[in-house]
């Protein structure tokens, strides 16, 4: 059996947490280590404690942070000969079909890359996209400032896009339509991309027990509070769909 990672792609506060557990309804399971709910996410984040302290770690290499800005360049000139194993042999003990998150692999692709390369992972791709505003404004409640939430979210969309394999298939899912209307179709196309069943038992679940527009504390449709960069990416990737990916 081909082993295969469902990666999820998008800044923090995006909505990616969301779209993971999403992607139970495709068949994907989760890493066997997660990290523990919080008052953040009282649902859960659906990701790996050891892939998070990896990246943590690399990042602290690079001289940066997770909300500070990352020169992809510094990846070029380090030796992460072990940080490449540790995620090879880590990948080995996951299922079958992982669904992967941490938007800190938004901006360590060049890292990532090889590592699926190496452990002969089948990659598909899930760009997560919320409106920039609304991320900024909910990373200003762990105490970043709104024009370095702007930053990150444009730093994470483009670096998440310019860095994937091109090989890859991918797809975009808009969190808003997610949460409001439109999950069943946005995840009945995803399954149809990557060539995967959808399971309506689990869909049903994941709309009664899971989804509600509690998930979204913050709301922002306004493109005329964005700087000019902010505003021509965001108009950029919004015209992707699930079904244009």
């Amino acid at each position: 059996m081909t082993r295969r990672v469902i990666l999820i792609l998008g800044c923090h506060r995006s909505g990616t947490s969301v779209v993971t557990r999403a992607m139970q309804c495709l068949g994907a399971s989760f890493p066997s280590d997660l990290m523990p709910a919080s008052p953040e996410n009282p649902a859960g984040y659906f990701e790996s404690v050891a892939v998070q302290h990896l990246n943590d770690r690399i990042l602290r290499l690079c001289g940066t942070t997770w909300n500070q800005p990352l020169d992809p360049e510094c990846l070029t000139g380090l030796r992460l000969g072990m940080e490449t194993d540790h995620a090879v042999a880590w990948l080995a003990e996951q299922p079958p079909l992982l669904a992967l998150k941490d938007p800190r692999i938004c901006r360590l692709l060049p890292f990532w890359r090889p590592v699926f390369a190496a452990a002969e992972i089948e990659v598909s791709v899930v760009h997560v996209l919320r409106h920039p505003m609304a991320v900024a404004q909910s990373l200003r409640k762990r105490g970043i400032p709104v024009e370095r939430g702007l930053a990150l979210w444009l730093e994470h969309v483009v670096r998440a896009r310019e860095d994937v394999d091109p090989t890859w298939v991918h797809v975009t899912i808009k969190y808003e339509e997610t949460i409001f209307a439109k999950l069943d179709w946005q995840l009945k196309a995803t399954a149809d991309r990557f060539g995967l069943l959808l399971d309506m038992e689990e869909l049903v679940q994941l709309i009664h027990g899971y989804m509600n527009a509690d998930l979204m504390h913050e709301r922002c449709f306004d493109d005329e509070l964005l700087p000019l960069v902010v505003r021509a990416v965001r108009e950029f990737v919004w015209k992707e769909s699930v079904y244009s990916a």
